[in-house]
C-alpha cells in the first residue's frame, strides 16, 4: 500500500504487510494512525510516517468498510 502527499503527489511511505488486495483505509483523528482492511481478513494498524506496523487484528472476515474515530495507542507508542 503506497501513502501520497496529496498536495505534491509525491510517495511519502510504502506500507507492506497484508496479503490480499487492500479495499478501504481510515486515518484517525489526528492523523497519526492510518488503519487498513484487507481481504486477507485483517486490519492493520499503521504509523505511515515511519512504516511501522503497530497492530494486526485478524477479523475473520472480509472488511470493507472502516469507521473514521480514534485508534488506541500501541505499547511503546504514546497517544498524541
Amino acid at each position: 500500500m503506497r501513502v501520497w502527499d496529496s498536495n505534491s503527489w509525491r510517495e511519502v511511505a510504502t506500507l507492506r504487510g497484508h496479503d490480499d488486495i487492500v479495499w478501504v483505509c481510515a486515518w484517525s483523528p489526528d492523523g497519526t494512525r492510518l488503519a487498513s482492511a484487507s481481504s486477507d481478513k485483517t486490519v492493520i494498524v499503521w504509523n505511515p510516517n515511519t512504516g511501522t506496523k503497530l497492530a494486526t487484528l485478524e477479523v475473520g472476515a472480509y472488511t470493507r468498510t472502516l469507521v473514521r474515530g480514534p485508534i488506541p495507542s500501541t505499547e511503546g507508542e504514546t497517544e498524541g
